[in-house]
């Protein structure tokens, strides 16, 4: 199955592959990859990533009617070191998240603020013809590894409408020991003024996304949440994984279940996480069956 890479702005490219053969476009996966990765990189271990239980099962075959979309992190220059890297955003140290940590702003604004206009632009063909956009958006899955997945959440934040499902591995939440008293406080992080970045053009108000410090727990409260973490990640300490969950519930988040493992570090967790998610999956109405042969082609 061919894929396509085009440009969605200058700075964000996304690859996209449609849903399996003699499959209709029922949903649409938007999967972000983590810091310093690329889509190819992150494809091949994705594709390698399957059930212990189902053979031959991977995100690809347990979705086969989803449309999956997998942005680039754009190439950005580093405060703490010389060179670039591909991220989403900004960081001084991976050894403390919390050191400087206004650096995170403008690449946070930036990708949030594609994220939501990529989201809507993708719900609003699949509510169908006169549909109410709200349905669109119940048939969209935001994941995230990583730094990934912590766009994705503060992404989630803004949202008009739940979706059907986010899914984080790996992942903590940006300014939550400043900001994570309350829902409004995360969400006006993001609208600092005189911070360069995406958040001041008119085209996301006009779209009905949150916009300054409103506490309206609607999104958080109606869209199924799956947090996966393995107890000896070295970069993104279990605690904060934990923490980011207890957060969430505070903020209002109902159907928060979170997945801890043992063991598999900053990744995935081979074999038993993928079960869980595919459990998850069918729980909240995307499961499907799908040819266990056909992700060979994902990459």
């Amino acid at each position: 199955m061919a894929s396509t890479t085009t440009p969605s702005r200058p700075e964000f490219q996304i690859t996209t592959f449609p849903p399996l053969p003699n499959h209709p476009h029922r949903y649409t996966l938007i999967f972000l990859h983590g810091r310093k990765d690329t889509v190819p990189n992150f494809l091949s271990s994705l594709s390698a990533w399957e059930s212990s239980s189902v053979p031959r099962k991977t995100i690809r075959t347990a979705l086969p009617s989803a449309k999956l979309i997998f942005p680039q992190a754009p190439s950005r220059c580093s405060a703490g070191i010389p060179d670039k890297l591909n991220q989403w955003f900004d960081l001084y140290t991976p050894l403390d998240f919390s050191l400087k940590e206004e650096l995170h702003l403008p690449g946070l604004q930036e990708s949030v603020s594609f994220l939501l206009k990529l989201i809507y632009r993708e719900a609003k063909p699949l509510a169908g013809e006169g549909g109410d956009i709200a349905g669109g958006y119940k048939r969209i899955l935001l994941a995230g590894i990583s730094m990934g997945g912590a766009v994705s959440l503060h992404t989630l934040f803004h949202l008009p409408h739940p979706i059907g499902g986010f899914l984080g591995f790996c992942c903590r939440l940006p300014f939550q020991t400043t900001a994570g008293h309350s829902l409004g406080a995360i969400r006006q992080v993001l609208w600092r003024e005189g911070v360069e970045g995406g958040f001041t053009r008119p085209e996301l108000t006009q779209a009905g996304f949150r916009t300054g410090n409103g506490e309206d727990n609607k999104v958080l409260k109606h869209t199924p949440i799956l947090l996966e973490h393995c107890a000896d990640d070295p970069l993104v300490k279990i605690e904060s994984g934990r923490q980011m969950r207890d957060t969430l519930k505070s903020f209002g988040a109902e159907r928060v279940e979170w997945k801890e493992y043992a063991t598999g570090g900053h990744w995935f967790k081979a074999g038993e996480g993928m079960d869980d998610l595919l459990d998850f999956l069918g729980r909240v109405g995307f499961a499907e069956d799908g040819n266990g042969d056909a992700d060979i082609d994902m990459l």
